[in-house]
Formats: C-alpha cells, structure tokens, sequence
C-alpha cells in the first residue's frame, strides 16, 4: 500500500526537474488524494442522513471525483498547469453547488473556499501571481456569499432531513481537512527543503574537494599544497617548527605513455601516489605537482628522517615492478629548510636535488 501511494505522489516527477517543482507536484498529487479520499466519505455520509437528495449531491460528487483523477493523469504527462486548474475548478464547482442548493453555512462545507484559497500558492509556481491572485480572491468571495447570504436550503432546518449534530460533525470534519491539508504541505515542503539541503552540502563538499584534490589520484592538486606549504612556512616561522619537502619523478614516465598508451600511464600514477600515501602512513601530505611529478610536504625537518622516508617511497615505488622491459621508478630530491628559506627557496633546493638524482641515472635519492 505505501509504494502505491508513493508512486501516486511522485506522478510526474523526473530527474530534470528542480526540487522546488518535485515539491509543488508532490503535494498537488496528494491534495487530490485525500481530495478523492474526503468526498467518497462525504457521498457516503450524505447517504446516512440526506435520503434522497444523497443521490444528486453524490453525483456531484462523483464528477468531481472524475475530474480530480484525471488530474492526476495530466500530472504524469506532464501537464501540471492544466492539472490544477482542472482540479481547483472542478473541486469550487462541487463544494458551490452542494453548499449553495443543499447544505447552507450550517454544515461549515464553504470554509472549503478558504481551503482553495490556500492551495493555489504552492500548487502554481512563481511565474502565475496573477492567477494566484484570482483564485485566492475569488474563494474568499464565495466564502463570503455562502457565509452570510440567506436563501432556502434542501436541507435547511425546516425540513426533515436536517440534523443539529450532524451540521456540527461536518463543521468540525471540514476544520480538520484543513489542517490535513496544510500540515501535509508544510511536511513535504519540510522533506523538500532537507533533501535540497542535504544535495546542496555535498555538491559544496564535492566542488570543494575537486579544487583542492586530484581527480586522478586524488592527492592535493598543485595550488592546495602551495596554501599548505604557505600556512606551514607561516607557522614555522613564529614556532621554529620546519618540515622537510621531497620532490619526485616517475622515471621515464613519457615512454611509458608513449608505449603502452594514457590509460596505462594513468593507472602507474594511480599506484605511485598509494605508494607514497601508503610510505607516509599520516608523517606527512603528498601532491600531484604536474603530470608525472609529486611533490610530498613531511612533518619532519630532520635532514635523516627525510633522506629515510625518501629512499623508503622509492624502494615501494621499485617493488610495482615492470611493464615489459620497463621498470618503474622514482627519483627524488630532498630539501630540509632552515627557518630563513621562503618557499620558493625551498622548492628551488628540493628541484635543483631531483635533477640531480636524474643527472646520476635516476631511481635514486639526493638530498642537500
């Protein structure tokens, strides 16, 4: 039974669509529910005291009934403006016509028309003010007729069919359709509103993570770690705390490309940065610097420890073994700043080393 009402409420909902229209189709689908709901109750009540006039409001009724399913029909189709003229029309037609020749104010039907009064503003987007407008007016003046015009009723207090309780039992129904009624509003606008929140934060966290991280390996990207390196110097500067920079690349990496194609070259960089993430183990943060080279930020500034972790990445990076006769490798360059060097001194000595160890036949480790 829940997934038939949960497929009744989504009719008409796609993927394209905003979340502020998934809402508005949402509860228009189950407004005409419980509209459906509320008047086969009330053709059934008007059958337990109405006698014969039951069967001319009940076939009201039931038009109205008709009207409001294929409201729901156009929704799947995509016609929603249509839809809720359809239903908002059809539904003022049958509530007039019973409460004007029937029932009177007696019975409370009229406050229905605040009821319609309501609806039209979350049932048409922002665009339809002017039709908004109409609508919330025009119901306010039926209401405002049936309320306080004084006619002849079928069901009025002189005849046989008028029941003191039952006008008040109809009065108080019709008060809790409305609160139904808005309460569901307000829940699925509520649903809405924290499903579009959610979406938003992580589409926030996503973008933030795509400006800060690889896409392909997803280590840092080359402006993040410059901020870390910015914020890392900073603080070294007042606290004396330094950190070592190791500056490495993959070996031969264009023939790799060149040979075996991107998608291969691709996964190599793939296994070199878990590789490296894996050798820090939390000592330190690593970047994608460009293309084949990375560049790793150590906790430490101990010229040792460094040299230590540096020959233990390139080792690692050994043991991914070969694609045919070419085995991958890494060379490094070690720089352990003293408090004095700014960045771009520090990324001097730690590029000036990494030539170095090329110059020496690669798959090595210099460090100042």
């Amino acid at each position: 039974m829940k997934y038939y009402i949960k497929k009744i409420l989504s009719l008409g909902i796609n993927d394209t669509m905003d979340l502020s229209d998934q809402a508005r189709l949402n509860i228009i689908n189950a407004s005409a529910i419980l509209a459906i709901v509320n008047t086969l109750l009330n053709i059934i009540a008007y059958f337990s005291f109405a006698g014969e006039h039951a069967y001319m409001m009940g076939a009201v009724s039931l038009i109205c009934i008709g009207f409001i399913v294929t409201t729901l029909v156009l929704n799947k189709y995509g016609y929603i403006k249509l839809a809720v003229n359809i239903m908002m029309i059809a539904s003022m037609f049958c509530v007039f016509y019973i409460s004007r020749f029937y029932l009177g104010p007696d019975y409370g039907f009229q406050r229905y028309f605040l009821i319609f009064g309501i609806v039209p503003t979350v049932f048409l987007s922002a665009k339809e003010n002017i039709t908004k407008t109409i609508y919330v007016i025009f119901n306010l003046l039926i209401y405002g007729y049936i309320e306080n015009w004084s006619y002849d009723y079928r069901l009025s207090m002189d005849t046989m069919y008028y029941s003191e309780n039952i006008a008040h039992f109809f009065n108080y129904i019709t008060i809790i359709v409305g609160f139904v009624v808005i309460i569901a509003m307000l829940r699925i606008y509520q649903y809405i509103i924290s499903r579009e929140e959610a979406g938003l934060k992580k589409a926030l966290e996503e973008a933030e993570h795509k400006s800060k991280y690889d896409h392909l390996t997803n280590l840092m990207n080359r402006r993040y770690m410059m901020e870390v390196l910015e914020n890392k110097h900073n603080n070294s500067s007042k606290s004396g705390i330094c950190c070592g920079v190791l500056m490495m690349d993959i070996d031969n990496f264009k023939g790799v490309n060149d040979e075996y194609g991107h998608p291969v070259g691709d996964k190599v960089l793939i296994d070199v940065s878990k590789t490296i993430l894996n050798v820090l183990d939390n000592r330190g943060k690593a970047a994608r610097w460009g293309g084949e080279e990375f560049l790793v930020l150590l906790d430490s500034c101990e010229a040792t420890i460094c040299s230590e972790i540096a020959e233990e990445i390139r080792s690692n990076v050994e043991l991914l073994g070969t694609l045919g006769e070419r085995k991958i490798t890494i060379s490094i360059g070690v720089a352990c700043p003293s408090g004095k060097d700014d960045i771009s001194e520090i990324l001097k000595n730690a590029d000036k080393n990494l030539y170095e160890a090329k110059a020496r036949g690669k798959n090595r480790v210099v460090s100042s």
